[in-house]
């Protein structure tokens, strides 16, 4: 088992520019990490690059598989 962290974009822009198109619609965003239309987006940013990364990671471990 391993754990990956990484925010692909960064707080700014990304983050800041989550909060705004909520707001900017009318709704209220607290987090934006991991619900709503952030965290909608935070996922789009960021599964590309965590598959890529676990691509890397099985071909340096043959035979092993991901829970």
């Amino acid at each position: 088992m391993f754990v990956v962290a990484f925010q692909i974009g960064g707080y700014e822009p990304c983050t800041v520019t989550d909060f705004a198109v909520c707001k900017r619609h009318g709704l209220e965003q607290t987090i934006a990490d991991t619900l709503g239309p952030g965290g909608i987006m935070r996922a789009l940013r960021t599964i590309p690059h965590l598959w890529g990364y676990l691509r890397r990671h099985d071909r340096g471990l043959p035979g092993r598989h991901h829970a």
